[in-house]
């Protein structure tokens, strides 16, 4: 009973604090950075736009990081109880939105909560958009994973601060062909966006650094779905993901 109640006021500790998980590592969520933004985006699919859903990563970088040239980026996209949906299909010849996710450094214009090493000068975007077997052999295709990738000019090129969140992109979403004729189904299905890993590269012979933890939270939700990874399961809190979840607290004790 004692290690019990020990146990509980520790937890309720960790809950009056936001928790930092690691002192480096990969952030995602909606419309800011990290904590700043929303964990999960609800949308009623009854409209083409013109307005767009911003999906943004940040990262914590650790030591070391002297001269940041650029990036490489994974996202992993999970459908909920079926396949990737048309609505999710981009960037190859022949998928239904084809055009439909934009990828950007430009954050000139904001949100500026995080620190911005791009300062409308990156270039890129999205690399790749692969489903299934074309990821891994024998992989279904509930699962698809996007590559993106950014570099800035030489001449701005600098070394970023360690402990300090820096914007990594945003992936702008349309809503286009959600409605109407042409439209493409499955809007409504849940999908959940973990934000894989994030190279941090530097010139030859410097060495890259390869984040792959989560900084506080690596995982965004479309239409409340729930992500799963090993043995682990994760979903959204019903407060925006700068107050601690009950997941991410039994997760210190595995």
């Amino acid at each position: 009973m004692r290690r019990l109640l020990i146990l509980a006021s520790a937890l309720l500790a960790l809950v009056a604090f936001p928790l930092r998980t690691h002192a480096y590592g990969v952030n995602l969520a909606w419309n800011d950075c990290g904590t700043f933004g929303s964990c999960n985006q609800s949308f009623a699919c009854d409209t083409n736009g013109p307005d767009q859903f911003h999906l943004v990563g940040s990262f914590v970088p650790p030591e070391g990081v002297t001269a940041f040239v650029g990036e490489e980026i994974v996202l992993d996209f999970i459908a909920n109880g079926g396949q990737i949906p048309d609505w999710w299909q981009f960037k190859n010849a022949g998928t239904c939105r084809t055009t439909a996710a934009l990828g950007s450094v430009d954050f000139v214009e904001g949100p500026y909560h995080c620190a911005d090493y791009w300062q409308g000068q990156g270039v890129g975007g999205i690399g790749s958009w692969q489903v299934g077997a074309a990821i891994y052999p024998g992989l279904t295709n509930e699962r698809a994973r996007m590559r993106l990738a950014f570099a800035i000019p030489t001449s701005l090129v600098t070394g970023l601060t360690a402990g300090t969140e820096y914007y990594a992109f945003k992936l702008n979403l349309s809503k286009a062909k959600t409605v109407g004729t042409g439209a493409c189904s499955g809007c409504n299905v849940p999908v959940a966006i973990a934000f894989t890993s994030c190279r941090l590269a530097q010139p030859q012979g410097v060495g890259d650094y390869i984040l792959t933890n989560w900084q506080d939270w690596g995982f965004a939700s479309w239409q409340n779905a729930w992500y799963g990874v090993y043995d682990v399961g994760y979903s959204c809190p019903p407060v925006p993901v700068r107050n601690t979840t009950w997941g991410s607290i039994k997760s210190l004790y595995h």
